[in-house]
């Protein structure tokens, strides 16, 4: 791995399907707040206790080889996915439903994929399987991922992605005010004059200098936004318990809403770029 790159590995354990809403809402509010702290690779994996399925169209970060049918829990999950840009891992390697269910309910019988590794960045995951002959004495199954660091490739990649993370611009009355301020006559001494110059003029750049905000990609609604704001700032009581619980649903189902039509917009979008194309 490069050396200026960070690795943060998140452990995850969302409630089980007999809990509450704001049970679930309260375990994605967390793992968002853990996923807030800046690292190059974000690695989170657990048990999920969501059936995501298979990729739709317009799904960038879900891929088309998850097993079963997407339920509510799968459904969360995806939009927290596509909205965070993590992969969901499993998702995106063929694999026999032998190898790709991760646990078993009590009667034996029902296998389900429930178990997910989640990366930001797909190019370092190589494979993800069980491990079918480990017994770890529980009704889920060993889940492992194979991840490779190139540091030649990543050090490029990592270039790129913050050469197009900020794109910069100048201030133009600044540059001038930052140049006036420093002696630009020249020395005696070559090498010493052009050292000196290039440092100067590194720092006018730095003066002048104007990072433009990456603008937001609309996933999420203002009105949807909003609403997460005004949960944020509202502290649950037994006095607020009912309205707490209803902003929770609302929420969720806004967030759905908002994941949806995005999806719509990208395969409209796609479509007219293709009929344009042809």
């Amino acid at each position: 791995m490069e050396s200026k790159a960070t690795l943060k590995v998140i452990q995850a354990y969302a409630p089980t399907s007999a809990s509450e809403g704001e049970e679930v809402e309260e375990f994605y509010r967390e793992l968002e707040r853990a996923l807030a702290q800046k690292s190059t690779y974000t690695v989170t994996m657990g048990d999920f206790n969501a059936k995501v399925g298979r990729g739709k169209a317009g799904e960038k970060f879900i891929g088309r080889y998850g097993s079963g049918e997407r339920n509510e829990r799968g459904e969360r999950l995806v939009a927290m996915a596509e909205m965070k840009e993590l992969y969901v891992a499993n998702t995106w390697y063929k694999k026999k439903i032998s190898r790709r269910w991760t646990w078993i309910a009590p009667n034996a019988k029902s296998k389900n994929e429930i178990d997910y590794i989640l990366v930001n960045k797909k190019r370092i995951v190589q494979d993800v399987s069980v491990v079918q002959p480990f017994n770890t004495g529980s009704d889920h199954r060993l889940l492992r991922a194979k991840l490779i660091f190139d540091e030649a490739v990543e050090k490029k990649a990592l270039q790129m992605a913050n050469r197009k993370q900020q794109p910069k611009t100048f201030d133009e009355a600044k540059l001038k005010k930052a140049i006036s301020g420093f002696d630009w006559s020249q020395m005696e001494k070559c090498d010493e004059d052009y050292s000196i110059f290039a440092d100067k003029l590194r720092c006018c750049i730095k003066a002048a200098e104007i990072k433009k905000l990456k603008k937001a990609k609309g996933r999420i609604s203002i009105e949807t936004k909003s609403l997460l704001e005004k949960r944020r700032n509202m502290k649950r009581s037994s006095d607020n318990n009912l309205e707490y619980s209803i902003l929770c649903k609302l929420i969720r189902r806004k967030l759905k809403d908002d994941f949806e039509n995005f999806r719509k917009e990208k395969l409209l979008k796609t479509a007219n770029h293709a009929r344009a194309s042809g």
